[in-house]
């Protein structure tokens, strides 16, 4: 008898390890929000309570993890990340300028937009700095194994609402059909680099891979399969020698077996979707470019250090974080953005080329360059979470790994 509460004492302490670990953090930082609120949208359909508890609990992972594996970050990293502090300042005095001195209302409000860039954006991306290099594979895979069942089981409670939006763009009330698919190219995309791994994450990936995909198709979110599609590319063409090639004929084979398995209006979907970015019919795209244009307007209008963190015409963010960069700080505000932009490509391309780096790492590289891809179309300079962690951390992890040391993938479980 005395054999069971050991037992339940050392599973105890490996859950603790796990979800407080590095790996979490980042899993939850990066997908974890969406993955779980298919079950606020059953269980709290009405208010915020269950987005500001999934958020909350995130902050406090990422928290704990950092008391635990944090470690300070070397000085050259310190340089390297110091365009985008720059950055963060300069766009947050101009928040302040617009909401306090100019009293002018940028949707959502100065609450909301300060809580997501101070605590979903800065806090967690430069947390997440100081425990980059304690992130494990073996735990990795575990956290976003399950955030995907989490997000399907999710997916499955509110399977009525999803049929009823199927036939234009399948959507909850929690998870609008952007982020659904982008959510959905994600974990497709973690199968993609974990399948080959151990038997268990191939089973995983035959399950799964038919169902994250029927929910990337339709959500039919143009950005998310430009997005994706592109990343996909440039992953592929970083990849050197037979692996490209391995790759490039896991792809085709899979590419051919959705195709010859599912129903042909898949295809049409997806091709219909990118046929009316330019029929001009379409609502969406076009209050993006009229949105785009005032943006550049106002940048020629104030074009050294910029005037106002909102379109005026739509007044709204314009859907394009580079653009809301220029158009907020100016031309001289946003040079060290453009630096970070630089820094954080070069380190993403070097990862995935060296091939020396563990999944999560290569996970998040990609991640960077299909995140820095759809924030041309969609996204806040202040809610673009994904895209300030992965550029972040590819920036940290580039320019803080010891030259020589191969950091070989751990053990899948």
């Amino acid at each position: 008898m005395a054999r069971r509460p050991q037992r339940k004492k050392r599973i105890f302490s490996w859950l603790s390890r796990l979800i407080f670990s590095p790996a979490a953090a980042l899993a939850l930082g990066l997908i974890g929000y969406y993955s779980l609120a298919g079950f606020t949208n059953i269980l709290l359909p009405s208010g915020n309570l269950g987005g500001i508890l999934i958020r909350a609990g995130t902050l406090f992972v990422v928290g704990v993890a950092v008391l635990r594996y944090g470690r300070a970050v070397p000085p050259k990293v310190k340089i390297a990340l110091l365009p985008a502090a720059l950055l963060f300042f300069g766009y947050s005095m101009r928040l302040i300028e617009n909401f306090y001195f100019s009293d002018i209302f940028i949707p959502p409000g100065p609450e909301m937009i300060f809580l997501a860039f101070g605590f979903g954006v800065i806090f967690t991306s430069f947390a997440l700095a100081r425990i980059a290099p304690a992130i494990r594979d073996d735990q990795f895979v575990l956290v976003v194994s399950g955030l995907c069942v989490l997000f399907l089981v999710g997916m499955a409670f509110n399977l009525d609402a999803l049929r009823e939006t199927a036939e234009h763009r399948m959507r909850l009330n929690k998870i609008n059909p952007i982020v659904m698919a982008h959510l959905a190219f994600a974990f497709l995309f973690y199968y993609l680099l974990v399948f080959s791994k151990s038997k268990r994450l191939t089973i995983e990936a035959v399950i799964f891979t038919p169902l994250l995909f029927f929910i990337f198709i339709y959500a039919r979110s143009r950005g998310a399969i430009l997005a994706g599609g592109a990343s996909l590319a440039i992953y592929v063409l970083l990849l050197k020698g037979t692996k490209r090639i391995w790759m490039l004929t896991g792809l085709a084979v899979g590419g051919f077996a959705v195709l010859a398995f599912s129903d042909s209006d898949k295809l049409d979907i997806i091709l219909k979707g990118l046929a009316r970015l330019n029929s001009g019919d379409d609502q969406s795209a076009s209050l993006h470019f009229i949105a785009w244009q005032g943006a550049w307007e106002q940048f020629l209008a104030d074009f050294a250090f910029g005037r106002y963190a909102i379109e005026l015409f739509t007044n709204f963010y314009p859907h394009n974080i580079f653009l809301e960069s220029l158009m907020a700080v100016g031309f001289i505000g946003s040079l060290p953005f453009a630096i970070h932009i630089v820094l954080a490509t070069l380190a993403a391309a070097s990862i995935i080329r060296s091939r020396q780096f563990p999944i999560a790492v290569t996970f998040i590289a990609v991640l960077f360059f299909r995140d820095a891809i759809a924030a041309a179309g969609a996204g806040s300079l202040w809610g673009a979470t994904g895209f300030w962690i992965t550029s972040i951390l590819v920036i940290v992890i580039w320019h803080g790994r010891h030259r020589g040391t191969r950091h070989h993938d751990l053990t899948m479980p």
